[in-house]
């Protein structure tokens, strides 16, 4: 599979799944060849050896990504939606605790009337940028305990 790639967009995008298709055929093809895997990427799965016996987990993207493969060719669901949307979620509370400067809960981020990205749904190309400098060219930044209802 040399020089074969599969690329965030093609899991993404709705005209990428010929390229999913053509993937998943190619790692068929290998599998019913026989190959080990482990001559085909000695140094992958050497590293992945070595994590083990380190009593290190393995890496959970990569896990995540055969837990994939391997729902589409046993043709059944997967769907990461609710940890994806919770991963999201520790993360607006991470960084809204970091720039206010207090202990965020869910609730709070849930109820937060602060936007994060204001009219990003609106950005295009040639849109200026979301944050301006002032008239001293310096940026905003911001003031953990001094300002607590927003960013910046």
């Amino acid at each position: 599979m040399t020089g074969t790639r599969l690329r965030r967009r093609s899991r993404l995008r709705i005209d990428g799944w010929r390229q999913v298709q053509r993937v998943l055929a190619l790692i068929d093809a290998v599998d019913a060849l026989g190959v080990d895997p482990a001559d085909v990427a000695p140094d992958h799965w050497r590293h992945v050896h070595n994590r083990l016996s380190a009593g290190q987990e393995p890496n959970p993207y990569l896990a995540e990504w055969e837990d994939f493969v391997e729902a589409i060719r046993q043709d059944q669901p997967y769907n990461e939606a609710r940890r994806g949307a919770e991963a999201s979620l520790v993360s607006s509370m991470g960084r809204m605790a970091a720039h206010t400067g207090q202990i965020i809960t869910g609730d709070e981020i849930l109820d937060c009337p602060h936007e994060f990205a204001p009219d990003v749904d609106k950005l295009a190309a040639d849109s200026p940028a979301p944050l301006l400098a002032d008239a001293t060219g310096k940026y905003p930044v911001p003031q953990p305990g001094l300002v607590k209802d927003r960013e910046y």
